[in-house]
């Protein structure tokens, strides 16, 4: 008799478990990355190719070199995409939405350094969805100071995105440069 309850408790103590397998929520996020995620970025369906760079991470705090420098030091400024303004950009975190999200939009010269002062940094408020974040690329007003008549061409102006997420104590920035109309 004691093995046929034994039996028949363990026998139910399965089926719950495989019971509680087929309803968890799939779409739940995933516990903290232990490093940061790979994300996605893209604009009106084209992927934009971005820089990461650890801020601080498991009680590290990370003295690099500046992501939009790294960007085009790497060669890329021959293909940096061209958007217009009024597109959309999404980010998808992929299962690992941060807890908190701070999206910078600078105008940037070829080297990847801001190209006027601190106070034209705009900051950028996202949507967010579950794992996604979007913003509109709108016009930046300092992409409107120069006096030189070829950064009012098509393309002209490059747009830095600092992109700093964090996941409680760990914090880390993902980068995009982009080409855009004055």
């Amino acid at each position: 008799m004691k093995k046929k309850t034994a039996l028949l408790l363990v026998s139910i103590l399965l089926s719950i478990t495989l019971l509680q397998g087929c309803f968890l929520d799939k779409t739940a996020p995933k516990s903290e990355p232990s490093e940061p995620p790979d994300i996605s970025i893209s604009i009106s369906a084209q992927s934009i190719p971005y820089e990461i760079g650890k801020n601080q991470w498991n009680g590290a705090i990370y003295d690099r070199a500046d992501t939009f420098q790294v960007i085009l030091k790497s060669g890329a400024e021959t293909n940096l995409p061209y958007i217009k303004l009024g597109k959309t950009a999404v980010i998808d975190f992929k299962g690992y939405p941060p807890d908190t999200i701070r999206i910078s939009d600078y105008v940037l010269n070829e080297q990847g350094n801001n190209r006027y002062t601190e106070k034209e940094i705009i900051l950028v408020s996202p949507e967010t969805n579950q794992d996604k974040a979007s913003f509109e690329i709108a016009m930046h007003p300092a992409a409107l100071l120069s006096s030189n008549s070829k950064d009012y061409e098509k393309g002209a102006v490059y747009r830095g995105f600092r992109i700093i997420c964090s996941w409680g104590d760990n914090e880390c920035e993902y980068a995009f440069i982009i080409k855009t109309d004055a």
